[in-house]
């Protein structure tokens, strides 16, 4: 199992690297799923860090999540995109997997928001319909590695 970080400490590290670098605290989180990490590019006054260049940060390994923390303006409001994340079935304990939502909680984000590409049994749904989950089901046990 790929573990980086076990102590509440340790995201106070990475909220305190990320802080030097940064000169607005976001108020705003967006953690782009599939096909959303375009979003950032709307944004305004950026700054970019690469998961590699954040010391504890873990490297995502699905196709098409970047990888990368882009800080910047979003219509307006201070944010901060995540373009790629990390999941149970990479191998990856539950800490890692929650480390960047414990991260932007430490640097100010009050409001996340937290994207995906997902199926629907709704023939009412169409492709890029918004919806809002208001529940999941926890099935580890069919989730390879993970369970």
């Amino acid at each position: 199992m790929k573990v980086a970080v076990t102590e509440e400490a340790d995201y106070r590290k990475i909220a305190a690297f990320l802080k030097s670098k940064i000169t607005t605290s976001p108020k705003l989180g967006i953690i782009c799923g599939s096909g959303l990490s375009g979003l950032s590019k709307t944004m305004t006054n950026t700054i970019s860090f690469s998961y590699s260049e954040i010391p504890g940060f873990p490297q995502p390994s699905v196709a098409g999540h970047a990888g990368e923390l882009v800080f910047g303006d979003l219509s307006g409001v201070p944010a901060v995109c995540l373009r790629g994340r990390f999941h149970s079935y990479e191998g990856y304990d539950m800490k890692t997997v929650v480390l960047p939502v414990r991260v932007l909680r430490c640097i100010g984000v009050k409001f996340l928001v937290v994207t995906n590409a997902a199926g629907g049994l709704n023939r009412g749904y169409n492709v890029g319909d918004v919806v809002c989950v208001m529940d999941h089901f926890a099935l580890p046990m069919l989730a390879g590695k993970a369970g």
